[in-house]
């Protein structure tokens, strides 16, 4: 119970930076509590999930939707572009947009099933 602000408020914390790294709509925020809630490692995490208007997920009571198995390789993309943002949100700077042939966003959503528009 102590640490549950700090714990819930560096997620709120990571929430945007990971929303801006994927390009996604929002963000569920959740802790599974219990074998029965769906926690399979029995130690606490946060789960920060993007979402997309178009992901038929609904709200988070309804977060049991088809979702197809992801190609793992863009994640690693995806990582370096969220700690990207987080620190330049630390700093107090915009982040900034990436650069190269594919942005982060893209190759997750394509990786999720999730896109919202063809590639330009």
């Amino acid at each position: 119970p102590k640490l549950a602000p700090v714990v819930l408020g560096r997620a709120a914390e990571l929430a945007p930076a990971v929303r801006d790294a994927v390009d996604a709509d929002g963000t569920t925020i959740a802790v599974n509590d219990g074998p029965a809630a769906g926690q399979e490692v029995p130690h606490l995490h946060v789960h920060i999930v993007p979402r997309t208007d178009a992901d038929g997920a609904g709200m988070l009571h309804a977060l049991d939707w088809p979702a197809p198995e992801p190609d793992t390789e863009p994640f690693e993309e995806v990582r370096a572009a969220i700690r990207e943002r987080q620190a330049a949100r630390s700093d107090g700077r915009v982040p900034a947009a990436r650069a190269g042939p594919e942005p982060p966003a893209r190759r997750w959503r394509a990786a999720t099933g999730r896109m919202k528009c063809a590639a330009p």
